[in-house]
């Protein structure tokens, strides 16, 4: 069978175009989903959840809870951190930190918060690139402000404050009273770029992560994350045109020498 440039142009074009406009992924936390796939390992701080969907060994994601707990109860805001215990329920993931080392035991109520000035976060480490374009809250407490990070590699987060960790952030926000349910994050840029990472935190907000507004406080945010939803790294614009067109060249010139 004789294979021609055309062809051969054609299968680049497909391949582009499908890992261009690939569809979204939601990764559901809270245990009522059918689509809940989450592997819990060990009940101690530091703790990871991961989902792994073809099951081969290798996780397309882990999840792990951080807090800034250094200095203990009542300690004030952006002290060290410390790695906290990550659970999940009917409603999504909790963070339990280490304020109260018997609520994991105890099984008390536990959420993603800013109470008693410690911020809590999730570091979403996934297997490629990602961007993030919904995220998905339930159980929200007195208020429901986000602070949102990303990282081109995995952060140093024992033992650093929330300021250092927000300096070497690739990209950095926060959203001001999200809701209940889905939350659409599909414009999150960077200089009119879609921002895409590897590694991404999420949580209570942080001002340290940029500030969301004068009216907005922080200290009093709590809620459960029950999903996220990210979209695969795409080959950019400029690049799928110049293949485009280099496809075009060399059918042109294939013709022309004919």
């Amino acid at each position: 069978m004789r294979i021609t440039i055309q062809a051969v142009v054609v299968v680049v074009l497909c391949l582009i175009a499908t890992s261009s406009w690939a569809t979204s992924t939601t990764w559901a936390f809270n245990t009522d989903s059918s689509d809940y796939d989450i592997d819990a390992y060990d009940t101690e701080f530091g703790n990871q959840l991961t989902i792994d969907t073809d099951d081969d060994g290798n996780p397309e994601l882990n999840i792990s809870a951080w807090s800034d707990t250094g200095c203990g109860w009542y300690c004030g805001d952006d002290r060290d951190i410390f790695n906290a215990f990550a659970s999940t329920d009917s409603q999504g993931l909790l963070n339990y930190n280490r304020d109260n080392p018997n609520a994991i035991v105890d099984g008390e109520y536990a959420k993603i918060d800013s109470f008693s000035g410690d911020f809590d976060m999730m570091l979403f480490s996934f297997s490629d690139s990602v961007s993030l374009t919904g995220i998905s809250l339930a159980s929200i407490g007195y208020d429901s402000d986000v602070s949102i990070a990303a990282f081109s590699s995995l952060p140093t987060l024992t033992s650093s404050t929330w300021s250092s960790v927000a300096t070497a952030a690739l990209f950095s926000t926060s959203f001001a009273n999200f809701n209940n349910g889905i939350n659409d994050i599909t414009n999150l840029s960077d200089s009119n770029n879609v921002v895409e990472a590897q590694y991404w935190l999420i949580g209570a907000y942080n001002a340290v992560f940029t500030d969301a507004g004068p009216y907005v406080g922080m200290g009093n945010d709590a809620f459960k994350l029950a999903s996220i939803t990210t979209e695969p790294s795409a080959v950019s614009e400029p690049a799928i045109m110049l293949i485009f067109a280099s496809g075009l060249m060399l059918i042109w010139l294939r013709r022309k020498n004919h």
